[in-house]
């Protein structure tokens, strides 16, 4: 076999072995995914968002807008795809409205926090510090965290 043909297998072994783990990772985002959208429907889920915005007197911690139950969703402050084994964890959940989860997607949190106007990273800041503490601020805050 030639040096060429050498290479060339190498290199096709590797694609094989590259695809087959991100079959694996993509079988484990699922797996997660489906296990927060059954969480989602639960009672705990539901006592999370109520404690959550009694915390934050019935508003966004973005945009300020009122917020119930009906019309808020979770975020997950520290993305699921990049941070897969932080689904479940609700020290990386706050509640806000659907605009706001929205517009964020699957930013990395200081990025997504850099892009809001000084005041909504005040008062998201603040919001962080109601539900969370101001360890987990910090923690999110931190030049090295992986986001």
């Amino acid at each position: 076999m030639t040096r060429m043909e050498t290479c060339l297998q190498l290199f096709n072994q590797m694609q094989g072995a590259k695809l087959r783990a991100h079959a694996a990772v993509n079988r484990v985002y699922s797996q997660y995914r489906e296990q927060y959208q059954d969480w989602r429907q639960t009672p705990e889920a539901r006592q999370l968002i109520e404690q959550q915005l009694q915390k934050l007197g019935d508003i966004c911690p973005v945009c300020q807008r009122g917020l119930a139950v009906s019309n808020s969703t979770i975020d997950h402050l520290e993305p699921k795809r990049n941070h897969i084994s932080k689904t479940l964890c609700q020290e990386n959940m706050l509640v806000m409205c659907w605009r706001c989860n929205t517009q964020k997607g699957t930013l990395p949190f200081t990025l997504w926090r850099h892009q809001l106007h000084p005041f909504r990273q005040q008062s998201l800041d603040y919001a962080i510090m109601q539900i969370h503490g101001e360890a987990k601020l910090a923690e999110l805050l931190a030049p090295n965290t992986l986001q």
